[in-house]
């Protein structure tokens, strides 16, 4: 492997950030064929194919991604490590790179939000899938999820607890409301969940409490589960802080609880702009503790006017 060019290098995480030539370029100020030319040349060097042609454009290969994250830590470090020569604790400066479920994506968008106003160099990039990325491997820098992951390598850090609730459209619970006392779901539409989430707590709980109860649509996420009770589809089981204000407690109390975890990878954990977002995420899941919990008070159902 020859030696890597740092000017290469950042155009692969220019690309990795605005996705084509073009933009990549404008965002650089370099003609697109440069760019072309650049990664080209980062190729030979590194002796790996960093990107392919596919029917949507240019993408980044696994090595690629890779390679692209790894410029970026570089690149942070580097104004880090400066800030220090300076005689002053470094900013955050760099690109971080978070993961989340799209169910939580809205709640870790919303506390993330004010990063860039204290720390204009910070620049925070929130990806919202339900495909766990791998952190051992950094293809994240910071990963929010809702079940300890095994890896010993990693280092994980609980946030919180979240409650699950049954919860139903008003309308469909003023037309059939779930008895008082009721343990099952007998006799009730239900909002059911694939086989990809069956095993987390919410999702157990309604399988086992279902009953002579009919699933009438299954979703592969809390967030289409809640767009379908929405729809007055049925009855559902979800996380509290994703359906308080849109759908109505057809229950008191919460029927299920799972746990958040931060997770990074041990190389990036004192990291300043890596720090700054855990510290971040940890007093986002304090201030909403009782959201997430369940802790609050349902809104009480609207009764139908009598004729």
């Amino acid at each position: 492997m020859a030696d890597l060019d740092w000017n290469d290098l950042k155009v692969l995480a220019a690309l990795a950030r605005h996705g084509s030539l073009g933009s990549t370029g404008r965002a650089l100020q370099l003609d697109p064929s440069t760019v072309g030319r650049r990664l080209a040349a980062l190729e030979v060097a590194a002796s790996v194919k960093v990107t392919v042609r596919t029917p949507d454009g240019l993408s980044l290969t696994p090595e690629g991604r890779a390679l692209a994250a790894a410029a970026e830590s570089m690149s942070g470090a580097l104004v880090e490590a400066l800030g220090q020569l300076g005689g002053r604790d470094a900013d955050p400066a760099g690109v971080v790179r978070v993961t989340a479920t799209d169910t939580s994506a809205a709640l870790v968008l919303s506390g993330l939000a004010g990063l860039s106003a204290r720390w204009p160099a910070l620049t925070v990039e929130v990806s919202s899938s339900n495909a766990p990325e791998d952190i051992a491997r950094r293809e994240a820098d910071i990963a929010v999820r809702f079940f300890r992951p095994q890896q010993d390598s990693l280092v994980v850090r609980k946030l919180g607890d979240v409650g699950w609730a049954v919860y139903g459209a008003e309308r469909y619970l003023e037309r059939r409301p779930l008895a008082a006392g009721a343990e099952r779901l007998d006799g009730h539409d239900v909002v059911g969940y694939t086989d990809s989430v069956a095993a987390a707590p919410g999702p157990r709980w309604l399988a086992a409490h279902l009953g002579t109860g009919r699933v009438a649509v299954r979703a592969s996420s809390p967030a289409g589960a809640l767009s379908a009770v929405e729809g007055g589809a049925g009855l559902g089981v979800l996380p509290c802080f994703v359906a308080e204000g849109h759908v109505v407690r057809a229950r008191p109390g919460i029927v299920a609880s799972s746990e958040a975890f931060s997770v990074v990878h041990p190389d990036l954990k004192a990291v300043p702009r890596v720090r700054v977002v855990l510290d971040a995420l940890a007093e986002l899941f304090e201030r909403e503790a009782a959201l997430l919990r369940g802790d609050v008070a349902p809104r009480p159902r609207r009764k139908t006017p009598r004729r």
